[in-house]
């Protein structure tokens, strides 16, 4: 097969929205094929936004003055495996702390994307999808949320959070919180209607939400409830639609006022987690 390759060259794509994927050059020996399988493969296998669609353009993020230099077997294996068609490049400073990590992206005009992945919410688990507000500063004050106007859920890369550790358990690890729990900038309803339409988006997170956050944890939704958490059956719910049990046949009582944060966890292998009460 032709190795025929867009050569390395700087980030430059000024037309169409290109899927891509950035891997960090003190990740990589570029020179040697098994160091660029093992970071794609390692991507593939961690994270569910990322598909082979992203690994067609890779970027590498230099670190100054560095230069990269790939040789003709390692493009050639990365055409025939991988079906690569550019390697590009773009410079960042080791005086400056990055925000930019390795995982899928959308360029153009030289802009940087984040990719999240849109899920289905078929057991209706959900009131709403949530993620951090691109408008708002959250510097020192908590992360602001907003909740977005789409059908689904909006996952990001699982690959944009750091490594597990000691001081972030959750790191990556994907939450919902249950609708009687305020998240900073969006409404909590309660599972009312009416309530929903008194009050205006919360101006702090729960201390419980905070400290997943502070975890490591990425909220990506808020969770139905009956209304108030005042019902133990599907038919006590008024002004939402209980979230439906995924055992037996699918109608089976989805338990009690944290109905959608059960229905979620247990449902979406792409949902690691929930907030539910006692109540």
């Amino acid at each position: 097969m032709s190795s025929s390759i867009d050569a390395v060259e700087p980030l430059n794509m000024d037309t169409a929205v290109v899927p891509v994927t950035l891997c960090d050059v003190a990740t990589l020996d570029s020179k040697a094929v098994e160091s660029w399988e093992t970071i794609l493969e390692d991507f593939l296998a961690k994270d569910d936004v990322i598909c082979p669609r992203f690994l067609q353009n890779l970027i590498v993020i230099l670190r100054d003055d560095h230069l990269l230099s790939v040789p003709e077997k390692v493009i050639a294996s990365l055409v025939e495996k991988w079906g690569v068609e550019s390697i590009r490049t773009c410079t960042t400073s080791n005086d400056t702390d990055s925000t930019i990590l390795d995982g899928p992206y959308f360029v153009q005009h030289s802009a940087i994307y984040h990719a999240w992945r849109i899920y289905e919410d078929p057991v209706g688990a959900f009131m709403c999808s949530i993620a951090p507000a691109l408008s708002a500063s959250n510097a020192g004050a908590g992360i602001t949320f907003e909740s977005l106007q789409i059908s689904g859920i909006a996952t990001p890369s699982r690959l944009y959070s750091e490594e597990k550790c000691e001081r972030r358990p959750l790191s990556g690890m994907r939450f919902g919180i249950k609708d009687v729990i305020d998240v900073k900038g969006v409404v909590t309803t309660c599972g009312n209607r009416a309530y929903e339409s008194l009050h205006g988006r919360a101006q702090e997170s729960a201390t419980c939400v905070e400290r997943l956050l502070d975890a490591g944890a990425v909220i990506v939704g808020k969770t139905k409830t009956v209304q108030f958490a005042s019902g133990e059956t599907a038919r006590d719910w008024i002004d939402y639609q209980a979230s439906f049990n995924i055992r037996g046949d699918g109608y089976q009582e989805p338990g009690g006022s944290s109905a959608g944060s059960a229905a979620g966890v247990a449902a979406y292998t792409w949902l690691d987690g929930a907030i539910g009460t006692d109540s």
